[in-house]
């Protein structure tokens, strides 16, 4: 299910969830002749409950995979990753023991995830218990290290969810959905850091609070930020 594709040279990667009467997977499969033939399955995480959100970013001879798992229907998602450093050859952590776990509660929305020299950043909404779930915080974590280690997770917001997180050099750049009132009145929302995510810039919102919005994305291009969401008609 939902398969995603990368490539970098003539190295091909096609990551997928799949499950069976137990757990469900998250597989890989590599290609080292520009996808004419793949090597074996490899099983990354399984979990007796639900896998979501998986990602893929691929960096020369660096492979990076994130995902949320959860062990049951009514369990909290949390946040596992893995990283290659020799083409998805070999993994850290080793396949045989479990990836590195980066946030517990994450909810099923959305998860950013960003790679940039060393860095490798997280972002995620957990549900706040406080508001029987209504109410999201976005929480944030790097790794300066390729991923081996993750800082303790930060609250950034509150009140808000959908996240998308774009990377360049030391500059981090989020978006997500803040929400006005339950459930029509949203805004997109934005603020970047220039020192790795140590610090923030004050909010800033991209969108009328007339009607709701949905699902905003950043890219960059030859140096400028651009950013798109969706909004609910009027």
């Amino acid at each position: 299910l939902n398969p995603i594709v990368a490539a970098d040279g003539f190295n091909v990667y096609v990551l997928w969830k799949a499950y069976d009467a137990i757990n469900g997977h998250l597989l890989l499969r590599r290609s080292t002749n520009g996808g004419i033939a793949f090597e074996d399955i490899q099983d990354l995480g399984f979990a007796p409950g639900e896998l979501i959100n998986h990602k893929l970013i691929v960096i020369g001879s660096n492979v990076y995979v994130a995902w949320q798992q959860r062990s049951g229907t009514y369990s909290p998602f949390y946040i596992n990753f893995r990283h290659s450093t020799d083409n998805g050859a070999t993994w850290d952590p080793p396949l045989n023991e479990s990836p590195r776990e980066v946030g517990i509660g994450a909810s099923s929305d959305t998860m950013g995830f960003a790679v940039a020299g060393t860095y490798v950043y997280l972002a995620w909404s957990t549900d706040d218990p406080t508001l029987s779930g209504l109410k999201n915080d976005i929480f944030f974590s790097r790794s300066a290290d390729g991923g081996r280690i993750f800082e303790t997770p930060r609250n950034l917001i509150g009140n808000s969810y959908s996240t998308h997180l774009i990377a360049e050099g030391s500059n981090v750049y989020l978006t997500w959905v803040s929400l006005i009132s339950y459930p029509y009145q949203s805004t997109a929302q934005f603020s970047s850091s220039s020192d790795a995510g140590l610090n923030w810039t004050p909010v800033q919102t991209l969108s009328s609070d007339a009607r709701a919005a949905y699902a905003p994305q950043l890219v960059l291009s030859n140096g400028t930020l651009l950013t798109v969401w969706m909004d609910a008609p009027d």
